[in-house]
């Protein structure tokens, strides 16, 4: 069965790209709707909607394997890999906005499709669910972590990378090896925010998971990373901008709460977008959720990247802002909570 239905309106992938952004915007709306019942009596509930919530990004994740299948077949009819790779960023940039048109405006256009995981949602019961918990972790201290920032644009702390005037002239990352292959299962929290006096074009932030150690313009193509870039968006990016998914435009002086993550041996990561820390742990009003496929299933990371940029050598376009509280959620070695609890509930059974 496929995971969407299209209407016999609806002929080009263009079009099929509308309809998925509108099924998912239905996914977030009723994941939000849940959240707020929740909240009613948070201590008899949040738990079970915390059990809610991982069903929901299970039953959403074959629609956003869809909507990237749709994003990288509308690139192919327009460029070969060796001509997208020659674009500038602004030229991706302009070419990302033609193919996903206005996504504010596509959220609400009227369902042209329907799929049967949106309506398996609509069902649940949340009285019907066990209680979901996960166990405290410490955040990432970034003093612990290698810096590449002679330019000096850099100013770290135990718990906080901060930038002022990063440009794209220089490198400047942040990060630390955790030896081959150690990240496979990866669902990471962080905070991340993007201040006035930031110029157009500029680029850079994290979290970032690679096998290399390089500003973003030498990694590889299964590589990861979260960045800001002007006008205000949140990019999730694969390699040196082989591939990407953004939010529409948010705020500047704002903290955003990201939880990032990928199953193990999955093809595909997700960025959740949160406006306060306690809707995240909550996981109630969801602002966005980007999706990129193409890292490869059998793609193990080595390092962590607290803070990377971008240098193509550009003068100008100087980024303000700052990632903070990075949590791995890594209660032993390489396992990451959601993999842990599941562990203990296998053994409880």
């Amino acid at each position: 069965m496929s995971v969407i239905e299209y209407s016999s309106s609806i002929k080009t992938d263009k079009a099929r790209l509308a309809a998925v952004y509108s099924i998912l915007e239905q996914f977030r709306l009723e994941r939000n709707s849940q959240g707020e019942r929740a909240l009613v009596d948070w201590n008899k509930n949040g738990g079970k909607y915390r059990t809610y919530s991982k069903i929901v990004r299970e039953k959403m994740l074959p629609l956003q394997v869809e909507q990237d299948r749709l994003k990288e077949a509308i690139k192919a009819a327009y460029y070969s890999e060796k001509e997208w790779d020659a674009l500038t960023l602004d030229e991706k940039d302009a070419f990302t906005d033609l193919r996903h048109g206005d996504r504010s405006q596509l959220k609400k256009l009227k369902i042209k499709a329907v799929s049967y995981l949106l309506d398996e949602i609509k069902a649940i019961d949340l009285d019907t669910l066990e209680i979901g918990e996960a166990p405290p972790d410490p955040t990432e201290n970034f003093e612990t972590y290698e810096e590449q920032d002679d330019s000096t644009w850099l100013t770290v702390t135990v718990p906080k990378i901060a930038g002022a005037s990063v440009g794209r002239n220089d490198d400047a990352y942040v990060y630390k090896d955790f030896t081959a292959s150690h990240f496979n299962a990866i669902d990471t929290l962080s905070e991340i925010q993007i201040q006035t006096g930031s110029l157009s074009g500029c680029l850079g932030g994290g979290p970032g998971f690679t096998n290399t150690v390089n500003d973003m313009t030498g990694l590889a193509s299964t590589d990861m990373n979260v960045f800001l870039r002007m006008t205000f968006k949140i990019y999730l990016i694969r390699g040196s901008y082989s591939a990407n998914d953004s939010t529409g435009e948010l705020a500047a002086d704002t903290t955003y709460y990201l939880r990032t993550q990928r199953t193990a041996a999955s093809d595909t990561f997700t960025v959740e977008i949160y406006p306060t820390s306690s809707d995240r742990t909550n996981e109630t009003n969801i602002v966005d959720t980007l999706t990129l496929s193409n890292f490869g299933t059998a793609t193990r990371y080595q390092y962590c990247f607290g803070f990377n940029n971008y240098n193509d050598n550009a003068g100008g376009q100087t980024l303000n802002g700052f990632v903070q509280n990075v949590d791995l959620q890594e209660v032993a070695v390489g396992i990451p909570v959601q993999s842990f609890m599941h562990m203990l509930k296998l053994r409880r059974n």
